[in-house]
């Protein structure tokens, strides 16, 4: 056998190895399909479960998957709820409370507290947020925060660019704080004049 031969046999070795690794790609991404080509899968619904549960905290629950039953299931909950309450439905930043008492199990739903809704990458509402919550936002002074609650005390904000009206908030803060902050207008009572 010449060296040629052995050369030769070596690059039909590394070739012969190199398309069964392609071949087995091929084959386990035919058994195991990914996502489908543009399709984005939604993003999870984040919610918080606290209360009588074995394993209280911050929970990503899958679409399709987000009823009040699947939340408190992964967190632990012996559930007896009826099915109405149990299939409620969830949106990202909610908090659910199990309470059990003489009348039974009983779901309360909030939102979640401002330091886990900036965690999770939400943000806040200026129109509800107290202080010491927008003081968690980064570059967020203490008199700005005092700022935006009093004005919303004389007039509820009802747009973010509004909030250029406060001393320190100028167009450059004004981005930054968009990450942090939302204004969600009041909801007006069915039957009452708009401002």
């Amino acid at each position: 056998m010449t060296k040629i031969d052995r050369t030769d046999g070596k690059i039909r070795l590394a070739i012969l190895l190199l398309s069964g690794a392609v071949f087995s790609v091929l084959a386990f991404r035919g058994l195991f399909p990914g996502p489908e080509p543009g399709g984005d899968s939604p993003p999870p619904v984040i919610v918080q479960v606290s209360g009588n549960v074995a394993h209280p905290g911050v929970y990503l629950l899958e679409r399709g998957r987000t009823s009040a039953a699947e939340a408190l299931a992964a967190a632990g909950a012996k559930l007896d709820l009826p099915p109405r309450a149990a299939s409620q439905a969830l949106q990202s930043g909610q908090r659910l409370t199990l309470v059990c008492g003489d009348a039974g199990q009983e779901i309360l739903t909030t939102r979640m507290d401002a330091a886990t809704l900036l965690a999770s990458g939400h943000k806040l509402d200026a129109n509800s947020a107290s202080e010491s919550d927008l003081c968690l936002i980064p570059q967020m002074r203490p008199e700005m925060a005092a700022a935006i609650v009093q004005r919303r005390r004389d007039e509820p904000w009802k747009d973010i660019m509004e909030l250029q009206e406060v001393q320190g908030i100028g167009p450059k803060t004004l981005v930054k704080l968009r990450d942090y902050i939302v204004v969600i207008p009041p909801v007006q009572p069915s039957g009452s004049p708009p401002n």
